[in-house]
């Protein structure tokens, strides 16, 4: 049921854990902040121009709790859609986004990006750095021809969310079915049976690679996927 004051509550409460700095308890913290924002999204109207821009807010809210998760494709699909619903004209949301594409080595749209934001905006003197960090950072990838080429996959980690794991080098190996080439079966009597590198392994290479016989979802996972075929719903799955 929508509710503007329990949405208000919900964001309230969401920014208010989002500001403590006690990095020791940073992603329950985090999961929790993430909680009250999909809470707010749950209740806030869309019935009209006002409505629609606080509910901007609660998007734009949330995708700086995603970024700090390092869930970097929702945190784009946020403020997206928060610029969609009308978001007010402000450097920090593009700031984000430009931060965004360069974790996911977009160098180029990155690079347009910060283009934008100083062909937009009266940069505040504590928002400098970082764009002209972004920006180095980003020429230095163009240069470098380092663009992504987005062979990877999305896993989703416990509480730490989704994460990229690189798919570019994967290749079955024919004696062990569903297992990289990477890999081989051994056996001792100490060991028993076991799984050893043939290869250097670096982190992010995908070393099994099989579809499940039965899955469920956990519940932390209800907000962001499809129950019934656990499609990931990239942001949508707020809405009635």
């Amino acid at each position: 049921m929508k509710n503007e004051s329990v949405a208000a509550k919900h964001r309230a409460e969401g920014i208010s854990l989002f500001i403590k700095a006690d990095d020791a308890g940073k992603v329950p913290r985090l999961m929790k902040c993430l909680e009250d924002f999909n809470s707010a999204l749950l209740h806030s109207s869309f019935s009209g121009e006002s409505d629609r821009i606080e509910t901007s807010k609660l998007f734009a809210n949330r995708s700086a709790v995603f970024f700090d998760l390092q869930r970097y494709d929702e945190a784009l699909q946020d403020i997206e859609i928060a610029l969609k619903l009308g978001y007010p004209f402000h450097q920090k949301v593009w700031i984000r986004k430009a931060k965004i594409l360069l974790e996911q080595r977009k160098f180029k749209e990155a690079l347009g990006t910060v283009e934008f934001i100083e062909g937009s905006f009266a940069i505040a003197e504590g928002e400098f750095w970082k764009i002209e960090t972004v920006k180095k950072k980003a020429l230095e990838g163009v240069e470098n021809n380092t663009e992504d080429t987005d062979t990877g996959v999305d896993v989703r980690i416990g509480d730490m969310g989704r994460r990229r794991f690189n798919k570019r080098h994967f290749q079955e190996n024919p004696t062990f079915q569903y297992a990289s080439r990477r890999v081989r079966i051994g056996f001792d009597n100490e060991r028993t049976r076991h799984v050893l590198a043939v290869e250097d392994i670096q982190p992010g290479d995908i070393l099994f690679d099989e579809i499940p016989f039965a899955s469920i979802l956990l519940s932390n996972a209800y907000l962001d996927y499809c129950y019934h075929c656990h499609s990931y719903l990239q942001g949508q799955g707020i809405f009635p």
